[in-house]
């Protein structure tokens, strides 16, 4: 393989491919990374009365949701409104209060029914709507007696959750299944299935086991759903109650289709017990996981455990160092794989052996057992929804947890969130979340700019190419077109261009920016950047100019001191001086004064052991302005023995353009250079004396065309 020469290096690393790649890449190094996969914005939002709850569901089939308002006109009397194209398609009162709702087509008609339950004196009554039939036929069921409840100090202290939907005797109608839950008032707590065909209710035994979230899945493959419930040890049925399965500890229950007892309640944990149970599907069957976390006082590890359908433990490992944490399972409905959410936030799954395999981490989530599922792009999959870190905010995550999106409100959201889908043909899924008085909606979609971001990295790039790629094409227009006839001024510019702004100069310091950025301190980094990306501008600008202003030049000179201090480690400190009311403005020949400052710096300064010290005054009198450069480097004899390979190309180049000009112009411009010299015979540095008579003294409008080069 052959090495490559300095010259090779230097050519591939300043052509405008590398410089384009080197700017680009610090470009998108800092801007923004607003390309997630997913992302969502609030559409809109509004404010209800307290007395009415808004949610949205497609009830007739037909690709629209319909508006629907469980609203209470008066105390006591709760009336159920549907809305169509904000029309009221019709209203049903009732007695009570209502307490629990779903939806589901329950015929298989096409056409879903709005299921709930309402409770008036001491009595739960669950009722059925099918808005879209006739109204003589739309209260499928109404004041179907359930059970009786009592209220804790005027209080109502028990919930309705429903579970899955089913159909158990194959008769085309499905049975409505859902429990009832109570809290300090002990029961009821009892699972029921309701069959609308024969009008029929069966309820589950009597237990002290609460029977919150009930959970539906074919555990046993005999095709029907069994239905499986953790719970928590709350302490509040007491020996005395003679409640069978009191919530003095956890228990283990699965009930039958016929809502019998699968196997006997297993008894797990104490007081302050909390179980999560999840069926886990392996290849010959299903197991049942189980997570115990103990939050009182007594020595009672947590544990993971797995059983058999029968209600045998076959194994279990101790998770102690974890505090907190719930199962989750993507679909309850299709199970394929069960993950644990720890209270560090760290989702594992979990395999029939009890090991955890680490999936990802959801850092900006609020541990709660049971997050809601939802298919929020109605791509078919559901996403997850999680409550996020601050009271104001949701995540949503597909289904595997990954690209979480964060829903944020201007007002705190309750506990009690009611979710839905507004559907609309041929437009965008929209979330619509009601939370107490207040409503949002959320528009949540794939991000266009996630499948387009490295097509704009690539434009990014390709922009910076065409942009050095144009300028460098510019200039050399510009030479062709204003030198054709001058090309050894030419020669002499783009050299003198060159040696402005040096490979090794560039190179060298784009490794010190590039330090910057590996040490983070990012503020120094992009100041220095800035500094060389002007001196970078002004070098291109200005690189087809015959004279610049003397301003620009010590602006020029002072911007490369500064950037030499920054690689020097401010190994020295430079002053420049303009007399009062001098005329900066007068036009001198390109690089006159930074040609003698970069000698001081590389030939002088750099050898020193101690500081060093640049001072360019600049005064002038009747006759001249003169410009003084003066170092206290090793001085010109010692720079030689550093120094034995230096061509003195800058000083050739300035030496033939000071000719040019006193060939060209009738103008001859003097420099010489003095060694400093103390008592004792030892150099001190070097000074440089520049001499330009006035009649070079114009300005820049004053003479446009010798500035231009024509």
């Amino acid at each position: 393989m052959l090495a490559l020469g300095p010259k090779k290096i230097i050519d591939i690393l300043s052509h405008p491919v590398t410089i384009s790649l080197i700017l680009g890449s610090i470009i998108i190094l800092f801007i923004p990374k607003n390309f997630p996969e997913f992302h969502a914005r609030l559409v809109g939002s509004s404010i209800t009365s307290k007395s009415k709850t808004i949610v949205y569901h497609d009830l007739d089939n037909d690709g629209n949701s319909e508006e629907i308002w469980f609203f209470y006109f008066y105390p006591d009397t709760p009336s159920i409104i549907v809305r169509e194209n904000e029309k009221i398609i019709d209203q049903w009162n009732y007695k009570g209060r209502l307490n629990g709702y779903t939806f589901y087509d329950i015929n298989k008609d096409g056409l879903s029914e709005i299921i709930f339950t309402t409770e008036y004196n001491d009595s739960t009554f669950l009722q059925v709507i099918s808005p879209f039939k006739n109204r003589h036929e739309a209260e499928i069921i109404r004041d179907y007696f359930v059970d009786t409840y009592k209220d804790y100090n005027n209080q109502k202290d028990h919930s309705i959750y429903f579970s899955k939907f089913s159909d158990r005797n194959h008769d085309g109608i499905s049975e409505i299944n859902f429990s009832i839950n109570a809290g300090m008032t002990k029961q009821p707590r009892r699972f029921y299935s309701f069959d609308p065909a024969k009008q029929l209710l069966i309820k589950s035994p009597k237990t002290g086991i609460t029977t919150v979230d009930p959970l539906a899945y074919d555990i046993n493959n005999d095709g029907f759903d069994e239905y499986i419930f953790g719970g928590s040890a709350y302490g509040n049925c007491k020996p005395k109650d003679n409640i069978p399965f009191p919530d003095t500890c956890c228990w283990l229950m699965v009930l039958d289709k016929d809502l019998r007892f699968l196997f006997p309640p297993v008894p797990m944990g104490r007081y302050k017990t909390k179980i999560i149970v999840r069926p886990l599907k392996i290849d010959n069957g299903n197991l049942l996981c189980v997570l115990k976390i103990h939050s009182g006082t007594e020595n009672i590890p947590n544990e993971l455990r797995l059983y058999d359908i029968d209600g045998n433990l076959i194994r279990k490992r101790n998770i102690d160092q974890f505090q907190n944490g719930t199962l989750i399972t993507q679909d309850p409905g299709t199970i394929e794989n069960l993950f644990f959410l720890t209270n560090e936030r760290k989702i594992y799954q979990i395999d029939e052996q009890l090991n955890l395999k680490y999936i990802t981490e959801l850092k900006k989530v609020v541990l709660h057992p049971n997050p809601f599922l939802l298919d929020v792009d109605q791509d078919g999959n559901n996403e997850i929804i999680f409550s996020g870190p601050e009271e104001q905010s949701l995540i949503v995550t597909r289904s595997d947890f990954s690209n979480p999106v964060k829903l944020s409100t201007p007002n705190n959201l309750p506990g009690s969130l009611k979710i839905s889908m507004i559907l609309k043909k041929n437009k965008p899924p929209l979330l619509f979340i009601h939370a107490g008085q207040h409503n949002y909606t959320f528009q949540y979609e794939k991000n266009p700019l996630y499948s387009l971001q490295y097509a704009i990295y690539f434009g990014i790039y390709l922009l910076i190419f065409l942009l050095v790629f144009v300028l460098e094409e510019i200039q050399k227009a510009r030479v062709r077109r204003k030198y054709e006839t001058e090309k050894r001024i030419m020669e002499l510019q783009l050299t003198s261009a060159k040696n402005q702004m040096s490979p090794h100069f560039t190179l060298n310091l784009m490794q010190s920016i590039a330090t910057l950025f590996d040490k983070r301190d990012r503020e120094k980094a992009l100041n220095v950047l800035g500094k060389f990306t002007k001196m970078l501008r002004d070098t291109l600008i200005n690189s087809d100019q015959i004279l610049v202003t003397l301003k620009d030049e010590l602006d020029y000179v002072n911007n490369y001191l500064e950037l030499e201090q920054f690689r020097y480690s401010n190994k020295f400190e430079f002053e420049i001086t303009v007399a009062e009311n001098l005329n900066t403005e007068i036009i001198i020949p390109k690089t006159l004064i930074h040609t003698f400052v970069e000698n001081a710096v590389k030939h002088g300064i750099k050898h020193l052991n101690s500081d060093g010290k640049i001072q360019i005054i600049v005064t002038s009198d009747n006759k001249n302005y003169t410009i003084e450069i003066s170092d206290n480097g090793v001085g010109r004899k010692k720079a030689k023995e550093y120094n034995k390979l230096s061509t003195g190309k800058g000083m050739n180049i300035l030496d033939l353009i000071l000719d040019y000009y006193r060939k060209e112009y009738k103008i001859k411009i003097k420099y010489k250079v003095i060694d400093l010299i103390d008592n004792f015979n030892h150099t001190e540095g070097t000074k440089v004396i520049i001499t330009i008579p006035l009649k070079l003294i114009l300005t820049d409008n004053e003479n446009p065309d010798l500035h231009s080069g024509g």
